[in-house]
């Protein structure tokens, strides 16, 4: 018996010396114990291989009664930005990428966890394409209570690994920037992203049912809930134009108006015009996105198509 112990011993050794190392590097702040590198160095690299387990466990650790929930046009606007036009603090449970499913389901995972007060969801039509649903919210947040899951998962070996290349080998924080001048990855992006989004388009009536019910929730709390339909260039809407999407994209405003307050900002004007204003099709840059939080914030900016 004596013997199968220690064999037993010497094949978990391995494992156990790797899962010492992750908690303590603990590249996505789970177990909060170890200080091998500061959070903020932390989060640039968490955010690059995993931003919605960096969320989750963030907003685990630190509820908080105002959120904003979309994808990377979300990120732009800020919870600096939105505090300077309304004076109000926002925790960002924005993903890169996300679905609307995955925004509907990171509402419920905040409102388990906190007594809401504001909810700003940033969306787009597309976002609300039926083939283009997926949902790792559940298996974030399973990551994120088991410690085991934790040790196991690949984003988080990754991470671990590239902190470790930063602290001893002076590598740099993952980049996310194209490896392209701005107008050859315009192109790329209205060619290849567009049609990808919308050459085969469904408007998921599913989630959108779902978000009457996350309307209909807030109603009966007394939470503010608020929706943003962030802009893409001019480029993009003719691009929805040619593929057929013209008619959704142009209900949006008035479905999302029927659920909540919304501002439509993704509309033909001069500031969707102006490549100037933005980083790529569906991005738009700083200048654009001060003036968008400022409206969203002063409670302006609803208009029509």
């Amino acid at each position: 018996m004596k013997r199968f112990i220690l064999k037993a011993s010497l094949l978990l050794l391995p494992f156990a010396l790797y899962a010492l190392c992750i908690v303590v590097i603990d590249p996505f702040e789970r177990f909060g114990v170890g200080r091998f590198m500061p959070v903020h160095d932390k989060s640039k690299v968490a955010i690059a291989f995993n931003s919605l387990l960096w969320k989750v466990i963030e907003f685990n650790r630190a509820p908080h009664p105002n959120i904003t929930l979309g994808a990377s046009k979300m990120n732009l606007l800020t919870p600096d930005l939105l505090k300077e036009a309304s004076a109000v603090d926002y925790h960002n449970l924005s993903v890169g990428g996300g679905s609307a499913l995955e925004f509907i389901h990171l509402f419920w995972f905040a409102a388990s966890r906190a007594k809401l007060e504001r909810v700003v969801f940033g969306i787009g039509i597309e976002n609300f394409n039926e083939y283009i649903n997926r949902d790792s919210v559940k298996g974030a947040e399973a990551t994120a209570s088991n410690p085991l899951l934790y040790v196991i998962n690949r984003d988080v070996a990754s991470a671990a690994k590239h902190l470790v290349l930063m602290k001893y080998f002076g590598a740099a924080p993952p980049s996310t920037a194209p490896p392209m001048r701005k107008d050859e990855f315009w192109e790329v992006q209205l060619d290849e992203a567009t049609t990808r989004i919308f050459a085969k388009y469904r408007f998921n009536e599913g989630a959108y049912g779902e978000l009457a019910e996350i309307s209909a929730y807030c109603r009966e709390r007394g939470i503010e809930l608020t929706f943003a339909i962030l802009p893409s260039h001019a480029d993009v809407h003719e691009r929805l134009r040619q593929l057929g999407v013209e008619e959704e994209w142009k209900s949006l405003p008035l479905r999302l108006g029927q659920l909540g307050k919304t501002h439509d900002f993704d509309v033909d004007d001069e500031l969707t015009a102006s490549r100037d204003n933005f980083t790529d099709p569906f991005h738009f840059g700083p200048d654009a996105a001060r003036r968008l939080a400022g409206a969203i914030g002063s409670d302006g900016g609803a208009r029509a198509r």
